[in-house]
């Protein structure tokens, strides 16, 4: 629901519609410009088409507790790196709730 809302967003959409990835083998100088993101690239060049990345960080609950608390966040790759993880635009992907760091893999 909250990838939907943001599609139909009319800021987010124009932004969408006027991306342009400048890639260079040579210059990483975003996610646009990895060897991965270059294999996706005709799907991705759709502009209802995006990539997510995945972000966390934990704190403890308690300081007399080991739980902690990992909120999960995705980012829209697509968007321009200026805008991309202002907090209007991070998605609550969920909350990892335990002893143990989440495994990404």
């Amino acid at each position: 629901a909250q990838l939907k809302r943001k599609m139909e967003d009319p800021y987010i959409f124009n932004l969408l519609q006027k991306r342009r990835c400048q890639s260079t083998a040579e210059v990483i100088r975003d996610v646009c410009d990895g060897e991965e993101y270059r294999r996706h690239a005709t799907f991705l060049s759709q502009s209802m088409n995006v990539s997510l990345l995945c972000n966390t960080d934990g704190v403890k609950v308690f300081n007399s507790s080991n739980i902690s608390l990992w909120p999960i966040w995705l980012v829209i790759n697509e968007l321009p790196s200026s805008v991309r993880f202002s907090k209007k635009n991070l998605l609550l992907a969920g909350l990892w709730f335990s002893k143990d760091k989440p495994t990404m893999s």
